[in-house]
């Protein structure tokens, strides 16, 4: 499957979302001005241990968007904050690009390159799921070729396929009707499927669902894989049909759900990593947990550099870690073996956002 082949190389680029600090803007004409913020995107090679600053052009928003997907050689944007005395729909199908000064809410496209002189210049605008027509943060993944979306607070299931250019709703089966999604949905190309936590409605208790698309986007399959599913976590990714979960409460901070025994699985870091961390002592907490391929994963964490003597609450820097392992299952145990670690400095930089591998 040719979706799956590009997947499973392994992704040694990763790019961030970040926001700017030290320069806020006001947009004119609305209510006197209101308050926008830069959203910045900066490219990480772990190969090279390099990092590119501003790769790709930036967007001028009220508030930064909380989902970005990559298809093919497009990335995506959804989110930003929509003023309710705005009038124009979120559904934008003006072409015109978004300059840099313009202000950015709902969805946006970029042709991103490896080569920067090719990268496009401009952001275009680009639809949002019905869903959230006045929401501000949508949660949408990437499968194969096309872009899903799973609903805000409740289940409601849309796909978009790029080249057609409009959202459009997939069937729920009844007994889903009314349950809540957790905020992150977890891509699985392997087994073209994508995972979500569903709780509440009519479920007895939280569990996890997998949602098969079909190949004509008219619907897909959901089939339950597990209940009780009560530790689910935002931090999380999928490898060969194991679900792992970040968070400090947890032993070895990874824990392992494996899908196929419904059973959770031993963690063990076979040592430390290159600066000395030992993850089987460590209480870290990581932002995201990124699926790079070839059962190699990544912890992303950032931190806020304030100036020293500290004058103001706002960072003036920030400082990103990508902290790579290997993912070794053996029966009902999985060993992680660490990688070279990286990290890098963002100047002007008052928060991150997101890490979307490429």
């Amino acid at each position: 499957m040719e979706g799956v082949e590009k997947f499973e190389r392994e992704k040694e680029k990763i790019l961030v979302l970040s926001q700017e600090s030290g320069r806020v803007y006001r947009r004119p004409g609305l209510e006197g001005g209101r308050l926008c913020c830069h959203a910045e995107f900066h490219l990480v090679d772990l190969k090279t241990n390099e990092i590119h600053l501003h790769y790709a052009p930036s967007l001028l928003q009220y508030a930064i968007p909380s989902s970005m997907v990559s298809v093919d050689n497009f990335i995506y944007v959804f989110g930003g904050t929509r003023p309710i005395f705005e009038s124009e729909s979120l559904e934008l199908k003006s072409l015109q690009p978004l300059y840099h000064k313009e202000v950015f809410f709902g969805g946006a496209r970029l042709r991103l390159s490896f080569d920067q002189s090719k990268t496009e210049e401009v952001w275009y605008p680009f639809p949002v799921p019905a869903e959230y027509e006045n929401r501000n943060y949508p949660t949408c993944t990437s499968l194969v070729d096309k872009i899903y979306a799973f609903g805000d607070v409740y289940l409601a299931p849309e796909v978009l396929d790029p080249a057609v250019g409009h959202w459009k709703r997939l069937f729920l089966p009844s007994h889903l009707v009314g349950c809540k999604i957790s905020a992150y949905a977890i891509p699985d190309p392997s087994r073209r499927r994508i995972l979500v936590h569903l709780s509440d409605g009519q479920l007895p208790s939280p569990s996890i669902y997998a949602f098969r698309p079909e190949d004509d986007s008219s619907g897909g399959e959901w089939e339950l894989i597990t209940v009780d599913a009560q530790d689910w976590t935002h931090v999380a990714a999928v490898v060969d049909n194991v679900i792992y979960f970040h968070s400090r409460k947890f032993p070895s901070i990874l824990r392992a759900f494996d899908l196929t025994s419904g059973a959770w699985l031993e963690v063990h870091w076979e040592t430390t990593f290159d600066d000395g961390l030992d993850m089987n002592q460590s209480r870290m907490h990581f932002n995201a947990l990124l699926s790079l391929g070839h059962n190699i994963l990544c912890l992303a964490v950032w931190t806020p550099i304030y100036e020293s003597p500290r004058l103001v609450d706002t960072p003036s820097k920030a400082k990103i870690i990508f902290r790579k392992f290997k993912v070794e299952q053996s029966g009902a145990t999985v060993n992680l073996v660490p990688l070279p670690s990286h990290s890098f400095k963002l100047p002007a930089t008052s928060s991150v956002y997101g890490f979307l591998p490429v």
